[in-house]
């Protein structure tokens, strides 16, 4: 039963990142991949999360200011950081143009 729900679950899926999350429930215990596992992390994404943590990070992304002590790749690593959580946590994708405003 495991296997044809995990079975029926991938070929559901149409996102890319989604499929890399769940083949993360296949190992050499669960050749055939755990369906329990996958649907968790598939929940946990998508379920609706605190929106004043998205707030948060919104408002520190687009206040945020490199410090004079950080390198250009420090500084763009925390930028980088804060995009990924906003897009894989929340969904919210930054639009380019922004991306590069930040990046001067």
């Amino acid at each position: 039963m495991n296997s044809k729900l995990f079975s029926s679950l991938q070929l559901n899926i149409t996102n890319i990142k989604d499929m890399v999350l769940i083949d993360r429930c296949m190992n050499s215990t669960n050749e055939e991949g755990n369906f329990f596992d996958a649907w968790e992390i598939l929940v946990n994404k998508y379920e609706p999360k605190n929106s004043v943590i998205k707030n948060k990070l919104m408002s520190e992304f687009h206040n945020i200011k490199q410090d004079p002590n950080d390198t250009c790749i420090e500084y763009l690593n925390i930028v980088e950081s804060i995009k990924n959580k906003l897009e894989f946590n929340f969904n919210y994708n930054i639009d380019g143009n922004i991306l590069v405003k930040k990046s001067y």
